[in-house]
């Protein structure tokens, strides 16, 4: 597995796209990532390795806003 943390989703999926060829055999997008960038970052890799999404429930949405806002 690889994981990083970035502010732009964008920005991780081509990164995302970087890593598999170099032995990566999964991916976890953390930090409210969403389906609709962790279908892009699967997108990305051609669906090279399995692709996992963690998100926030709705009691930390204002606090998921401060950050990055």
């Amino acid at each position: 597995m690889c994981s990083s943390g970035w502010r732009s989703p964008r920005r991780a999926s081509r990164q995302r796209a970087a890593w598999w060829p170099r032995g990566c055999n999964s991916s976890n997008c953390a930090g409210g990532f969403g389906p609709v960038w962790a279908g892009r970052v699967i997108e990305a890799i051609d669906g090279a390795v399995p692709v996992g999404v963690v998100g926030y429930g709705p009691e930390a949405v204002d606090q998921v806003h401060a950050i990055f806002s």
